[in-house]
């Protein structure tokens, strides 16, 4: 319980921006700044996360990203799009390790959308019975 938990938390930290339908996030689509950073920040910090923790290299862990990668692309890239992120948080997107530092750049109504996106997406994986979405 505790790993997935954690693994809960790092797609909550995980902040961005997506309005796209899930359909377009990923898909090498990229028609926005937001669209090619929230991609690329997306990608980077879960392959970091996955490679650590007690998790890292097990089925559960692979079953849960392929579960939350697309659906926080999309949520993150829409509101990167609709809520207009500052390009320094857009960049840190592109260029960081680690996204998780990135949504400190957004204003506190931006960051409040971003936390509840991001709940959104966690209990809607949840309800469907997604083993990843373990509550804590």
């Amino acid at each position: 319980m505790v790993a997935r938990m954690k693994w809960i938390v790092l797609a909550l930290a995980l902040s961005a921006c997506d309005g796209k339908s899930e359909d377009n996030a990923g898909g090498g689509n990229e028609t926005t700044p937001c669209d090619a950073a929230i991609n690329r920040g997306i990608d980077m910090t879960l392959e970091k996360r996955m490679s650590r923790g007690p998790m890292a290299g097990t089925p559960d862990a692979k079953k849960l990203v392929d579960e939350l990668k697309p659906k926080l692309k999309s949520a993150l890239t829409q509101l990167c799009i609709n809520d207009k992120w500052p390009e320094s948080v857009v960049s840190c997107f592109q260029t960081a390790a680690d996204v998780a530092p990135c949504k400190d750049g957004l204003k506190p109504e931006q960051r409040t959308k971003y936390t509840q996106e991001m709940m959104k997406v966690m209990m809607a994986g949840r309800a469907a019975g997604g083993s990843a979405m373990v509550g804590h």
